[in-house]
């Protein structure tokens, strides 16, 4: 026995065409390629940072807790620090401890930069986004009426 309305089940065996799927440029950077790349940045700068704080805390605690006894003689970084060296200069050693405690200041002020550049390049995907998702509203609203 055949359906009344044969031509209403033929439509659903014929193929159809296909809708028209807007698929992105190749070249063009993606939406969410921002968010991972700043995202992917700072979290390697965090853990890096995590890791670091932990190696010094650890040194910290057994500098404190269990100290070198060392009766030989005193080992100096620089000659200029050792007080049994001819090079010793007082004023030369406490410059060259503070151009050290200045590069170790400047070191983070790098981190730090980058890790603005990860929060900008963050900031500028999200944006696109909002703009993306504003005007594809509007885009909607305005062929819904």
């Amino acid at each position: 026995m055949q359906p009344h309305n044969d031509q209403y089940l033929s439509n659903f065996q014929q193929p159809q065409g296909q809708p028209n799927i807007v698929t992105k440029d190749p070249d063009s950077p993606g939406f969410g390629k921002g968010l991972a790349v700043g995202f992917t940045i700072l979290v390697l700068i965090w853990t890096a940072e995590v890791f670091g704080e932990w190696n010094s805390i650890q040194n910290a605690k057994k500098d404190y807790y269990e100290p070198e006894k060392n009766d030989g003689p005193v080992t100096y970084e620089y000659a200029v620090c050792n007080p049994d060296d001819s090079a010793y200069d007082s004023g030369r050693c406490q410059d060259r401890i503070f151009d050290e405690a200045i590069e170790s200041r400047e070191s983070d002020m790098y981190i730090e930069m980058i890790k603005i550049g990860a929060w900008i390049t963050i900031w500028v995907s999200l944006a696109r986004i909002m703009i993306f998702g504003n005007i594809s509203y509007r885009v909607m609203i305005s062929k819904g009426k």
